[in-house]
């Protein structure tokens, strides 16, 4: 079978659609020189290997003769993998939002040879339906003005991205802010929680849902600071529904990407290890809270389906896995009423019913996806934990959806963290070891010459890293650095937040780039600040910036950050819910706890256990092997100065009085 330029690449996504009769080519020099010099526009389709309807779409258009036939003649057909490629995807998204409002997988461009659209859609049919136009129609409506208004296509599609870049285009504004301004924006971004709050399902909006964990990360710590108890209940009922929903994988564990209702019943079925990582993050913090075993459990659960079916052997994750298997969405995880009462005993059936929205009429399409109607108790837990795993046997014997075994620098940097959290939360090694094990893969898989790369395919690794590979690995670095105290880890924290601040940030505004400044091959620098369904690179860098001040008392660190909120700060007062993870850690300014341990490794780890008992987000624990003009030791012995803002008011011996003063014990 005749294969396209697509047999040569890495990606799981691009190929597997080598064997379209489409002549797709990657995004490379070879396919804008040949559309350059043979006149055609580029038609460019952006998706990834998980999405329903990027398979949706291949099979409909990409795969048949007659449209293949069209784009083969008169366009230079790219396929690109979103989550191989981030800074195209984004930058055309967010054209995309620019233009129609709306944006969405896959993504389909078409564009002069100079990388200039002008025309933007999002899934296309190969004929109309959906009241929305088919792809034959509106490439031979292409075509024609192609060749009739060609010039005045390309002088839209100018106007375009000139008015695209001025939008986009963030300058830089000289004012001080003032403590008081930043409370306000802190107190208008919890009113926009409390307005959007779904009181009955929890989360936020209608549907479709988003898990989006950086909204829990700010109430917890609006909580945390203003002691705002309607914060913490909108993180719990979001959570406790999350839990009990059908965006969680009730029989395998793992939360889906989202929900399409607001119940959070119907999910779509693919599994995001961002997600994953991210969701950890809130439900242990959320048991760091309340001590409500609940949280913990929920993120060891996602921890199991992890460890099961999303880890490399050498102990890095994969990426992601698909909603569909045999072409059909979520059909791995949907069952038939008459499947399950085959399969249990009676006893078991009646149980099942009792907890889970089970019945003949099913609840999606004529199928049953477990929702639950109500928690189950403590002492059910043994019950139900039986009738799981015989149905974890019985549908692991079906066709798995496929996962993407791409391996990503940025969402491995995220578990990281997340595995980080659950060592310091319980005290297991293993789950430090897991961490490690990821921080070794980085090291030695996507770490060139001390340069970070942004993925690892099969072994090979060429592209090079991203804003949020560099900004996310650093974060943790420093969580890594707050749990085993080696000072090695702070020289390269160091080092990579040196790196990132020379090639990445923007000189005039003060914001990052996506890419390293002299690798741009788009239209126009790329800077994305607003964050999604996580933290966006900048949100993460910035807040590095701000804990690495205070862990090393560099100012150059304090003046970046501070330079960089000026130029966000309109965009934080008009729009705090798209920087809520930034402004979580704005709190640090004000609410910065320094714990200074004069002693050795030991010391710090143990204490470093005991702190994480209890949820104290702003305490940075900074260890010192030796003396020095500041901090000196009490009659050579271990000794703690307690601290703000480089002011410390306590020097001791004593341990407990340290714990005493900041988790009350």
């Amino acid at each position: 079978m005749k294969q396209n330029k697509l047999k040569r690449e890495k990606s799981p996504y691009l190929r597997s659609y080598a064997d379209s009769p489409v002549n797709f080519y990657p995004w490379s020099y070879e396919a804008f020189e040949k559309a350059l010099k043979e006149d055609k526009p580029i038609f460019l389709s952006i998706g990834y290997s998980s999405c329903h309807f990027c398979h949706v779409m291949k099979e409909e258009s990409f795969y048949d003769e007659e449209v293949a036939k069209i784009l083969n003649e008169n366009f230079i057909s790219i396929l690109i993998d979103r989550e191989e490629r981030p800074d195209i995807d984004n930058f055309y998204m967010n054209l995309s939002f620019y233009l129609t409002n709306k944006g969405g997988w896959p993504l389909t461009i078409i564009m002069t040879p100079d990388k200039k659209p002008f025309f933007i859609s999002t899934y296309i049919p190969k004929t109309q339906k959906f009241g929305l136009r088919g792809i034959i129609d509106i490439l031979e409506e292409i075509i024609k003005l192609w060749k009739e208004k060609k010039e005045e296509i390309k002088t839209y599609a100018d106007n375009i991205i000139k008015n695209f870049e001025r939008q986009e285009k963030l300058l830089p504004i000289e004012i001080e802010i003032k403590k008081e301004e930043f409370n306000c924006i802190f107190d208008r971004l919890f009113l926009y929680y409390e307005e959007n709050f779904d009181e009955i399902n929890g989360g936020f909006g209608y549907s479709p849902k988003f898990p989006t964990p950086q909204n829990n990360y700010f109430l917890l710590r609006y909580y945390k600071v203003k002691g705002e108890k309607r914060a913490l209940l909108m993180v719990e009922e979001t959570l406790k529904n999350l839990r009990k929903g059908g965006i969680f994988d009730q029989i395998g564990f793992g939360f889906f990407r989202y929900s399409v209702d607001k119940e959070w019943k119907i999910p779509h079925f693919e599994k995001m290890l961002y997600d994953q990582a991210l969701l950890i993050l809130s439900y242990l913090e959320t048991y760091q809270v309340t001590k409500n075993d609940f949280y913990l459990k929920t993120a060891l659960e996602i921890f199991e389906f992890l460890e099961r079916e999303m880890k490399h052997k050498d102990g890095a994750y994969f990426t992601s896995i698909d909603a569909d298997s045999e072409g059909i969405e979520g059909k791995y995880y949907l069952w038939n009423y008459e499947e399950l009462e085959k399969n249990l005993d009676k006893e078991e059936f009646d149980f099942i019913k009792k907890y889970f929205e089970i019945n003949k009429e099913g609840n999606f399409e004529n199928k049953i996806i477990f929702h639950s109607k109500k928690l189950i108790e403590e002492e059910n837990q043994k019950t139900w934990k039986n009738i799981r795993k015989k149905l974890l046997k019985i549908r692991e014997k079906r066709i798995r959806p496929f996962t993407d075994y791409k391996i990503l620098t940025d969402w491995n940097s995220l578990l990281m963290i997340s595995l980080l959290k659950l060592y310091k939360v319980t005290g297991e090694e293993k789950f430090l070891n897991s961490a490690l094990n990821i921080y070794n893969f980085i090291k030695n898989n996507l770490i060139k010459n001390k340069k970070i790369f942004h993925e690892n395919i099969e072994g090979e690794t060429n592209l090079e890293g991203f804003l949020d590979d560099y900004s996310f690995f650093i974060w943790a670095l420093i969580e890594l650095y707050e749990t085993i105290f080696d000072n090695k880890i702070l020289e390269d924290i160091v080092y990579y937040t040196d790196y990132v601040i020379e090639k990445f940030l923007n000189k005039e505004n003060y914001i990052f780039n996506f890419t390293e400044t002299e690798k741009n091959d788009l239209p126009f620098e790329n800077q994305s600040i607003f964050e999604s369904s996580y933290p966006s690179g900048n949100s993460v860098m910035l807040s590095n910036l701000i804990k690495l001040y205070f862990i090393t008392g560099e100012e150059k660190y304090y003046n970046f950050s501070n330079k960089a909120l000026k130029t966000l700060f309109n965009f934080l007062k008009e729009a705090p819910y798209a920087f809520s993870f930034l402004l979580s850690n704005i709190f640090y300014f004000n609410e910065n706890t320094q714990l200074v341990i004069l002693g050795n490794v030991k010391d710090a780890i143990e204490l470093n256990l005991e702190i994480n008992k209890t949820f104290e987000p702003f305490t940075l624990l900074i260890l010192k092997q030796k003396e020095d003009e500041i901090y000196k030791k009490i009659d050579e012995k271990t000794t703690y100065f307690l601290c703000k803002n480089f002011s410390c008011d306590l020097k001791t011996l004593d341990k407990n009085l340290i714990l005493n003063k900041i988790i009350g014990v």
